[in-house]
């Protein structure tokens, strides 16, 4: 009997019909593994269409989810890239970094609220993610969180290498956030006469 495959629209993509679904899963590393060669030869087109094939063989793989998302939001496409984002943490709950870009995602559509739920559970997953208590900070800032900002910041200049420019940027965010901090309880001080 001859094999029959499927074609996959818009792209030179064929797949072999009546797979098993771990023929699928295989085929889906094969198409994730060409994507990220794709994405590193800076051919994010061919990067796309691999990464939807692999997703179209294994919805729940959670790298091609995270890779395909970054395409997107590099693109400037948020709301792709929250899609995208939104399944890797469904298929991988406990992956800091899918936490992370769906928290960028989220801030770049001024979701504050969403992305600071994000990083705060980047961060409750991996304590020492620097960029994910970065983001954190300048979401509470964003929000006018001031004290919540001043405590992310100055976790993350104890994690990252002094010398670079965004922990030298950290360090200035301390300095204006103290000041901002103190003008805050300065200005809610009330002053009680005693007669």
């Amino acid at each position: 009997m001859p094999k029959r495959y499927e074609h996959e629209e818009g792209t030179n993509m064929y797949r072999l019909l009546g797979r098993t679904p771990a023929q699928k899963r295989a085929d889906a590393i094969i198409h994730f593994e060409r994507g990220r060669c794709a994405e590193l030869n800076e051919n994010y087109k061919s990067a796309e269409i691999f990464y939807r094939s692999a997703l179209a063989d294994d919805p729940t793989h959670a790298g091609t989810c995270i890779n395909l998302g970054t395409i997107y939001y590099n693109r400037r496409n948020f709301k792709k890239a929250r899609r995208c984002y939104r399944r890797a943490v469904a298929s991988a709950p406990d992956w800091a970094l899918a936490w992370f870009d769906l928290g960028n995602a989220l801030d770049e559509t001024k979701l504050f609220g969403e992305s600071v739920k994000c990083y705060r559970r980047a961060v409750e997953l991996d304590p020492l993610y620097a960029d994910a208590h970065f983001n954190l900070a300048l979401a509470y800032r964003k929000q006018g969180e001031i004290r919540k900002a001043l405590e992310h910041f100055r976790i993350y200049v104890t994690i990252d290498d002094p010398g670079t420019l965004f922990s030298r940027s950290a360090q200035c965010q301390i300095e204006i956030l103290k000041r901002q901090d103190l003008q805050v309880v300065t200005a809610t001080r009330r002053v009680t006469v005693v007669a």
